[in-house]
């Protein structure tokens, strides 16, 4: 399955793929952080699942971003069913992140239909959600 843009501004990544998908924004986000230590800075303070030897299957793991630099992720904690995992997400990379007890499908539904829902929701200016792969 491609990735997948909601609203042309929430984009899903798919579950395999050579590009767009979480593993590959994983393993490109852990050879980041391997590359260079300073980029651990810019995940705290929950860091990149299995980036170090302390994380001990806990970390973040990106599912998503939109096209405005948001970024989106799971707080992983492997020792829990994955239903449980929150959102955790930023309206910019400088930014802190945010935490969201909810799925990342109803994280990316509030996005898209609630006006009100924090500094993610393009509701009021996408009268109607869409969606397409690419």
């Amino acid at each position: 399955m491609p990735a997948r843009a909601r609203s042309d501004h929430v984009v899903v990544l798919e579950a395999r793929g050579a590009t767009e998908s979480v593993l590959a924004q994983h393993v490109s986000l852990l050879r980041s952080v391997r590359g260079n230590p300073d980029n651990r800075r810019m995940l705290e303070p929950f860091g990149l699942l299995g980036a170090n030897d302390e994380s001990k299957g806990k970390g973040l793991v990106q599912w998503g971003y939109s096209f405005i630099e948001e970024e989106c992720y799971w707080l992983v904690d492997t020792s829990r069913d994955p239903s449980t995992w929150p959102v955790v997400a930023r309206v910019d990379p400088l930014e802190p992140f945010q935490r969201f007890d909810m799925t990342a499908s109803e994280f990316v539904y509030r996005v898209l239909t609630e006006a009100e829902f924090s500094a993610f929701s393009v509701a009021a200016a996408i009268e109607t959600p869409s969606y397409r792969a690419f």
